[in-house]
């Protein structure tokens, strides 16, 4: 018996790489997609192999199809990658050959700047977006060199170009935020209807854990990229000896990437780094692990589109102490299981930590609504149910796919009032 196939998807992103908040939201799309479609993922690669670059006299860029992480990929290589602007444009011919055959495309990345191919060739497209290009440039700017500084502002000026130009043409646009979303609307210039900030959801492993509050360690834990900038990790260890001068005891696990060498050496002399301890990149397991035997949750970035690792924090029940830098905002309730203080005010991130660890009640009722929060308002039945709503919207033939798909597989039809997909 012939097996009917499935009807094909692209997936368009940047390159996710092998960490982060982008690979999180790539892989939680391609994982809805493959439910209902033959999904692919498409990305641009700049490693010097399928890339051109003028140092290595190299002029061709190739195409490499691969398996990566688990999904099934085309990496287009990239063309003078240090003139941001023509990424897609000059491998426009390439982007053109591969989505060929697909009317579907789902643009799922950190901004909405890998969506450029679909608005070069002019196709329909629904994308989620992290945050805007200013907000994810804001800090990374100042750390390249000088003329590479002069390079990118002058890029940036085309660049804001070419997001502006997708996010009116988009056809159905989430954002992970409010904050973004107020943002995108902003360089839009006026009210979009197909826009909506829809979150994040945890898997059921992350979900549904068995928490006791009587088992932590006196630990904190930060989590994160902070080979990245934007993470703040000056204030972050700022704040962290601050608490310690309080509570010695404690300990600060700081979980991903490490920041760089000259980052930290004006703290390494002081008396509270040998309790800072720096785990590296840690398997999904040993993050949990960390998450169980945590008190409490930082979060010191300049900038968050979502900040996916303070959901992760909530699902075992941690308080959580944020800068006000953006996507937090929509699930740390202040005063409620957490605070919110200004980005780079170290003194009340310390005293409302302290307020915190001081007070076991507090603690515990934080813990509590943190636990409420996440189980309530970021299920995966409720995102998906928002995916295939914008999708139908956009490709009003999918209903009936999704239709015959969840009855197949026994997925119910969520009755989410104005939030159903049907």
């Amino acid at each position: 018996m012939l097996v009917k196939q499935k009807t094909k998807i692209a997936i368009l992103t940047i390159h996710p790489y092998n960490y982060g908040g982008v690979l999180k939201t790539v892989k939680a799309v391609y994982n809805f997609c493959k439910i209902y479609f033959e999904p692919k993922l498409f990305f641009l690669g700049f490693e010097p192999e399928i890339s051109a670059y003028l140092k290595g006299f190299k002029f061709n860029s190739e195409t490499r199809y691969k398996n990566y992480l688990g999904m099934d990929s085309i990496e287009i290589g990239a063309r003078w990658s240090f003139w941001e602007p023509g990424h897609y444009f000059f491998t426009k011919k390439a982007w053109e050959r591969e989505l060929k055959e697909y009317d579907y495309i789902f643009v799922v990345s950190g901004t909405s700047i890998a969506a450029h191919p679909a608005i070069l060739l002019n196709k329909k497209f629904v994308l989620w977006a992290g945050t805007s290009f200013v907000d994810d440039r804001f800090v990374r700017i100042a750390k390249i060199p000088l003329i590479r500084r002069f390079i990118d502002k002058v890029a940036s000026f085309f660049m804001n170009k070419i997001e502006k130009k997708i996010l009116i043409n988009a056809d159905y646009i989430w954002t992970l935020s409010s904050h973004t979303k107020s943002y995108f609307e902003k360089i839009i210039g006026f009210k979009k209807e197909n826009l909506e900030a829809v979150g994040y959801f945890l898997e059921d492993d992350f979900l549904l854990q068995n928490i006791d509050f009587d088992a932590r360690d006196k630990c904190l834990i930060a989590v994160g990229r902070f080979s990245d900038p934007r993470k703040n990790i000056t204030m972050l260890l700022n704040v962290f000896e601050k608490i310690c001068s309080v509570l010695p005891e404690y300990k600060l696990f700081i979980v991903g990437l490490k920041p760089d060498k000259k980052d930290l050496q004006k703290f390494e002399s002081k008396n509270f780094y040998k309790n800072v301890i720096f785990t590296g990149v840690v398997s999904n397991q040993e993050l949990k692990d960390l998450y169980k035997k945590s008190t409490l949750k930082l979060i010191t970035s300049y900038q968050e589109g979502f900040g996916i690792a303070g959901l992760e924090a909530m699902a075992f029940g941690l308080p959580i102490v944020s800068a006000d830098c953006g996507g937090p905002r929509d699930y740390v309730k202040d005063g409620e299981n957490g605070f919110l203080v200004k980005v780079n005010d170290i003194n009340d991130m310390a005293q409302k930590s302290l307020l915190i660890l001081e007070n076991s009640n507090l603690h515990k009722k934080m813990s509590e609504k943190s636990l409420e929060i996440i189980r309530t308002k970021f299920s995966k039945a409720f995102i998906y149910s928002k995916w295939k709503n914008g999708l139908v919207k956009v490709y009003p033939e999918l209903k009936d796919l999704f239709i015959k798909n969840d009855l197949s597989i026994g997925i119910k039809e969520e009755k989410l009032d104005e939030h159903s997909c049907y």
